[in-house]
């Protein structure tokens, strides 16, 4: 008996840990930042984490600014792109890394189970910052997910723009796990050792993975979403943004991306992606 429970133990421990505790993209010596040269700039998170990140103020401000969300073990230089365009059109950027993410503090990843709130603290410096300024927000993968559960924290976003979010942290765990591990005996393992490994979470960090949810954070939201989703997302497949939307079919509108992959709806339709993302804020009736 022993012999077939401590190596199951084992790697429900095993997988615990390396999925809190990713690998961490430094950032590069010198900056790409030639005309605009961003200020850098630090919040604390509420378990006294320093966060720090990028703001840039545009050469002509619109008074909006755009809060621009990273992907898993990337960092905040992976969301430049969308701050050259976000510039370019008027718009101040700011570009966070997240905890345990390039040059923040943290050694724990937790997908937005403490990330939500540390983009409602983002946002709550940018109107300290800029009483008057609307802030929108973008966000990427898992940067999408924690962008729309921080609505459910607070965040007093104008409205905001997710592509490729996971519905739940559990189901897209269980999905890559089944797929990565489909040709192996040990297949049939793999959701009962991550049940235990987010059980081993929750005892040893206080840390509820299965509590992530973007689907229920955008529940009972009132703040609009534009939902971005590529048909070939091979990474995070379309059914889950599809049970985002059915959540808040009145507050969620949805854009599928013929064959765009994983976040490459830029990339597919470049022109037709900035048309829409453009006048989804330029559209945006936010709360005074």
């Amino acid at each position: 008996m022993a012999l077939v429970v401590f190596p199951w133990l084992g790697a429900s421990i095993y997988l615990g840990e390396i999925s809190l505790r990713l690998p961490r993209k430094a950032l590069p010596a010198e900056s790409r930042w030639i005309v605009i040269v961003p200020e850098s700039v630090e919040i604390v998170s509420a378990d006294g984490l320093k966060l720090r990140g990028w703001f840039f103020q545009a050469p002509q401000p619109n008074g909006s600014t755009v809060i621009l969300l990273h992907g898993q073990t990337d960092n905040r230089t992976g969301m430049s792109g969308f701050a050259d365009f976000f510039l370019r059109n008027g718009y101040n950027a700011l570009s966070p890394d997240f905890r345990a993410h390039g040059a923040s503090d943290g050694d724990l990843a937790t997908y937005g189970f403490r990330e939500a709130d540390d983009v409602r603290r983002w946002v709550d410096w940018l109107v300290t910052r800029q009483p008057n300024a609307l802030v929108f927000g973008l966000g990427e993968s898992m940067g999408a997910a924690i962008l729309l559960q921080s609505l459910k924290a607070g965040a007093g976003f104008c409205s905001v723009v997710a592509e490729a979010p996971y519905s739940t942290l559990r189901d897209i765990a269980y999905e890559r796990l089944d797929r990565s591990w489909a040709a192996t005996p040990w297949r049939y393992a793999i959701r009962p050792v991550m049940n235990v490994a987010f059980l081993y979470q929750r005892l040893r960090y206080g840390i509820d993975l299965t509590a992530v949810s973007s689907t229920l954070a955008v529940s009972g939201s009132r703040t609009p979403i534009l939902l971005i989703y590529g048909s070939n997302d091979d990474n995070t497949p379309m059914r889950h943004a599809r049970s985002i939307y059915e959540q808040n079919p009145a507050m969620v509108t949805p854009w599928e991306v013929r064959g765009a992959g994983h976040t490459g709806a830029w990339g597919n339709q470049p022109k037709e992606f900035e048309r829409r993302v453009l006048d989804w804020f330029t559209r945006a009736k936010c709360a005074s």
